[in-house]
């Protein structure tokens, strides 16, 4: 029983190191903000718009995931090529070539990928994709849709 007190005590003053049976119980204790507005994709497959609880949480990840990271090339996945590949070719005296590093936006062949990502996980024959980025207002304890609406191509242009 003084071991075990011992495991968890040094767990707790270590805070993040984690291994069973010893577990840092307030990690996950800090309160969750609530933000004026939310920003959610929609996806149609064939003209039906996919919900999530038609889908377990994984295949959910799988649907919507890639599409924040399409979002975010720009902002996101260009950031390693400049602060970290660029500079370790160059102290290497290697000249970095910038197209085998950074990402751009080519929306044909995104969607052309996540039409058969889509048929992957529902099984189905998707013959046309839609998505659209809307902003939600969190208001009176409810979020209603606003009429901020962005396309694929406003999202990573």
């Amino acid at each position: 029983m003084v071991l075990f007190a011992a495991g968890q005590l040094f767990i707790n003053y270590k805070h993040g190191v984690v291994f069973s049976p010893f577990y840092h119980y307030g990690m996950y204790s800090d309160v969750i903000k609530v933000y004026e507005h939310y920003g959610v994709f929609e996806v149609k497959a064939n003209g039906e718009l996919l919900a999530g609880k038609d889908y377990s949480p994984q295949q959910w990840d799988k649907i919507i995931t890639p599409l924040y990271y399409y979002k975010n090339i720009r902002e996101n996945s260009n950031k390693m090529y400049e602060n970290d590949i660029e500079r370790l070719m160059k102290a290497l005296h290697l000249s970095p070539d910038e197209k085998h590093y950074v990402q751009t936006c080519d929306e044909a062949s995104f969607i052309s990928w996540y039409k058969r990502n889509l048929e992957n996980i529902t099984g189905k024959t998707i013959q046309d994709v839609h998505v659209k980025f809307r902003t939600y207002s969190y208001s009176n304890a409810v979020l209603q849709p606003t009429d901020t609406v962005y396309s694929l191509n406003q999202l990573c242009p």
